[in-house]
């Protein structure tokens, strides 16, 4: 069964990365379904809570200080 990309959650982990709310909002505009976690310590547990917060098996993250290339969507 083939699966689109855009089937799976997506997480954006940010902390204090200096252009966070920019780069949140180019994610928000690219992938309007993607949620985030801000603010988590311990890059483990941020992954921990986005595996709290999916609903899909899968998901995505994108890093904090990250701008994603459109056409991976």
């Amino acid at each position: 069964m083939k699966t689109n990309i855009c089937d799976y959650d997506v997480f954006f982990l940010s902390f204090d990365e200096p252009k966070k709310e920019e780069y949140w909002a180019n994610l928000q505009a690219i992938a309007p379904w993607a949620q985030r976690v801000d603010g988590v310590k311990g890059f483990d547990n941020a992954h921990k809570k986005c595996a709290e917060l999916s609903s899909t098996d899968r998901f995505i993250t994108v890093d904090g200080d990250n701008l994603v290339d459109e056409s991976f969507f």
